[in-house]
């Protein structure tokens, strides 16, 4: 907890600040779920073992919140320092969610299999509480994915059912074709759902119409990329450029 992060190493200024920093978001944690109505000081106080005039002070900014305190605060409100870490006061709900990450990358020759996974990725519940089934996944190499995205980028897929029956313009998605699941750019038209890869030149999209027969999108469409990730690399990204527009 925050005793054991911030004395385990010697301490040096960057460290402190940090501390300091971890201690502030444990005290506007509590302050939160007291404006809330989650929690009374006076509940808090006695499940987190401290008395209710020492919380009381540290949510007003009279007196500065123990060590010791806040290890019991974050223990009654079942959080630990990396939960802290990801919140801001604009979240609703501190902590994190395990997503799925799938086993199987997503690009040409993989049909991946949303049912077997090989590990879990953390992600913020004030992101996570806005998707309705997400999964993480790795992506395969694939020149004509669109210009955001690159081989072995680590991103989060939400397969909202509602999203994929009428999927909205704007947005990057996971689709299946014979040659298996590609990130592709989607609109609606008069002809159906249509789809568009980066050309190769250059230039404008070349919009095709997703399937043959009439449209199971349930079969065509398997997720919206809702979130990407990726380690710096050492080139120059490309510049990303929206769906429809040249250079």
């Amino acid at each position: 907890m925050y005793t054991y992060f911030c004395r385990k190493y010697p301490l040096g200024i960057r460290y402190e600040l940090l501390c300091a920093e971890i201690l502030k978001q444990v005290v506007d944690i509590a302050k939160h779920n007291v404006h809330s109505g989650r929690w009374t000081e006076r509940k808090l106080a006695r499940t987190a073992g401290i008395s209710q005039p020492h919380l009381h002070n540290a949510l007003k900014g009279v007196r500065q919140l123990s060590p010791e305190s806040a290890d019991k605060l974050l223990v009654a409100l079942g959080l630990t320092v990396p939960d802290i870490l990801w919140w801001s006061p604009g979240e609703a709900e501190p902590g994190t969610r395990s997503i799925p990450l799938l086993r199987d990358r997503i690009g040409p020759g993989s049909h991946a299999d949303f049912a077997r996974y090989r590990g879990y990725l953390g992600l913020p519940r004030g992101i996570a509480a806005r998707l309705t089934e997400p999964v993480a996944a790795r992506l395969a190499p694939d020149p004509a994915m669109p210009l955001v995205f690159r081989d072995n980028d680590l991103v989060v897929l939400d397969r909202n059912v509602s999203h994929l029956l009428n999927p909205p313009d704007g947005w990057s998605w996971v689709i299946a074709d014979t040659g298996g699941f590609r990130v592709r750019y989607l609109k609606q038209s008069s002809a159906g759902l249509m789809s568009a890869a980066e050309p190769m030149s250059g230039g404008e999209l070349e919009w095709k119409r997703l399937g043959t027969g009439p449209q199971n999108l349930r079969e065509l469409v398997k997720a919206k990329i809702v979130w990407n990730g990726r380690e710096l690399e050492a080139t120059a990204p490309r510049s990303a450029r929206p769906p429809g527009r040249r250079d």
